[in-house]
């Protein structure tokens, strides 16, 4: 049996139409492997009338063998008027004997699965179309096709950009860097995840010209380490010149070739004795204190005074354990670490040479 299905074609101002080409073909709905053209019988060709109209009658789809069937309705509508569309119609027996306007009958697009891919089209071999597999294993079977894309349901959508290797479509998202390497073992430059751990390292990582994942090389990659956390308050300097922890830990990094660092610190003092006080704070790395970091501030007597000092320095791929230390020419200065603003921090602030 068959239902009379139709349409109308106007022009964006709202005029009919005419002499345009309605191509309808039949094609599987689902669960299909996808061969080449798979247009299951020859095409249907109508033009639309003089008012902009078309109709033709069209088998009920749950009448045809095999089941599953639906049309691909195609306008090709000339360009001077807008661009060509294709869509999905299903006819089924339970709809009126008159005329079934095609807005009413629309199904989704289908949707190929499993088996080796091929085009999804008898269009040019760029035409786009995805095929869904369910595993990484899966996807390796298949033989990549330039611009082809494959749904793997444990790995997310992957597009193949060369013909020989699928690569990742957007930026997928890991819970962790071993996460990622187990949905992307074999990476290649230019690749790009975000590691999603709700610490401190989450966000946006490229895999590098050295086979590295990073941060974006060019830019800043922000605090590494911060300490809050002082000593119990006030920290009494006692000992003449000699320098005192002024935190309860190390920053321990390390701090990568091709990159540039700012370690930094700030406190507040104030001198107990009956004179001003001549404080200094100073950088020590693994205990050895560090030239050209220390920083002068005079203590006024009963009066909070704010000392900060920071040291730049390029990475030389090594681990360091950063602290900073004060020592005053006081025996009653004391250092307050307890307050809004003291902190230490070590801080990637860019790049200083190539990715290595």
């Amino acid at each position: 049996m068959t239902k009379i299905v139709g349409g109308t074609i106007v022009r964006p101002d709202g005029q009919a139409l005419a002499s345009v080409p309605i191509e309808i073909e039949l094609v599987l709905a689902e669960g299909f492997v996808v061969i080449g053209s798979y247009s299951l019988a020859p095409k249907i060709t109508v033009q639309t009338s003089s008012n902009g109209t078309w109709q033709t009658p069209l088998i009920e789809n749950d009448s045809i063998t095999p089941t599953g069937t639906i049309y691909r309705v195609t306008e090709k509508t000339p360009s001077q008027f807008g661009s060509s569309k294709s869509y999905y119609i299903q006819v089924l027996t339970g709809l009126g004997g008159g005329i079934n306007q095609v807005g009413t009958l629309l199904v989704p697009a289908p949707v190929p699965v499993g088996g080796t891919y091929q085009a999804i089209s008898s269009g040019p071999s760029g035409d786009a179309g995805y095929i869904e597999v369910a595993n990484i294993a899966a996807r390796d079977a298949l033989t990549p096709h330039p611009a082809k894309l494959v749904l793997t349901l444990d790995s997310g959508v992957l597009w193949s950009h060369n013909g020989t290797t699928y690569r990742p479509v957007g930026v997928p998202s890991f819970t962790s860097v071993a996460n990622r390497a187990t949905f992307q073992p074999s990476p290649l430059p230019g690749d790009a995840n975000y590691i999603k751990n709700n610490l401190v390292d989450e966000g946006l990582y490229f895999r590098n010209s050295a086979n590295q994942y990073r941060p974006p090389w060019n830019l800043p990659w922000g605090v590494l380490d911060q300490n809050t956390s002082g000593l119990t308050s006030p920290v009494t300097l006692s000992s003449l010149n000699v320098f005192m922890p002024l935190f309860l830990n190390k920053a321990n990094v390390t701090l990568l070739l091709g990159r540039r660092y700012r370690i930094g610190c700030t406190i507040r003092a104030v001198s107990q004795a009956t004179t001003v006080a001549q404080m200094t704070l100073q950088l020590f790395d693994n205990n050895v204190v560090q030239p050209f970091t220390d920083s002068y501030q005079v203590c006024h007597v009963g009066y909070f005074v704010r000392i900060s000092a920071e040291h730049i320095r390029n990475g030389d791929g090594a681990s360091h354990s950063f602290d900073w230390r004060g020592r005053s020419n006081a025996l009653t200065t004391s250092v307050y670490t307890d307050s809004t603003g003291t902190i230490s921090t070590v801080e990637d602030v860019g790049p200083s040479g190539v990715p290595s």
